[in-house]
């Protein structure tokens, strides 16, 4: 019985509505912020709750101090770990990925690529809850990162060929008998 609420429970998250909540974290205390790129400053400490694709992103101003970052980090992995209470909402309780932006260090690689998907969350299609909470409209397809061209240099063609299926019904053997009969077909 305990089992199968609980596994009722998890399979009810998953079916709910994804939010997305921006806060910014200053000094280890975070406070939401309303959404949108012009809240990203290079003197803040930012984070962004993604239920839709259960990851965290933390975005640091290249004017930061490096114990604002420390105190961030144990924000960041408190909020990934058991979500945020925001109004009468807990957001992210089902987060699996912590994304560091680093503001300063955009030409990293592995920080460029974060900074591609934290960009394309805010390219998404969203539904204002109020000024800071949005809702994430589920039946679309964003890719995070822009799809690399690819060349292909030999084209090949299909070509689809008619066929036509004969049954080829055996002769009934020569018997005694004119009738034949024909087991197990309905």
């Amino acid at each position: 019985m305990i089992k199968e609420f609980a596994e009722r429970k998890v399979k009810d998250a998953y079916n709910g509505p994804s939010y997305v909540l921006m806060l910014q974290i200053a000094r280890g205390e975070r406070s939401p912020i309303p959404f949108g790129r012009t809240n990203l400053s290079s003197d803040r400490v930012v984070a962004i709750i993604d239920e839709y694709s259960k990851t965290l992103y933390l975005w640091f101003g290249k004017n930061c101090s490096e114990m604002d970052k420390r105190l961030a980090l144990n924000a960041a992995e408190s909020i990934r770990k058991i979500g945020c209470k925001y109004d009468q909402f807990h957001v992210g309780h089902s987060l699996k990925n912590l994304k560091i932006i680093d503001e300063s260090k955009l030409n990293e690689p592995e920080n460029k690529d974060n900074n591609q998907e934290f960009t394309g969350v805010f390219n998404r299609i969203f539904k204002m809850k109020d000024k800071f909470l949005v809702e994430v409209v589920k039946d679309q397809f964003t890719p995070a990162i822009p799809p690399v061209g690819i060349e292909i240099s030999k084209t090949t063609e299909t070509k689809l060929q008619e066929t036509t299926s004969e049954f080829i019904v055996p002769e009934p053997p020569a018997t005694s008998s004119s009738t034949a009969t024909i087991q197990g077909q309905n």
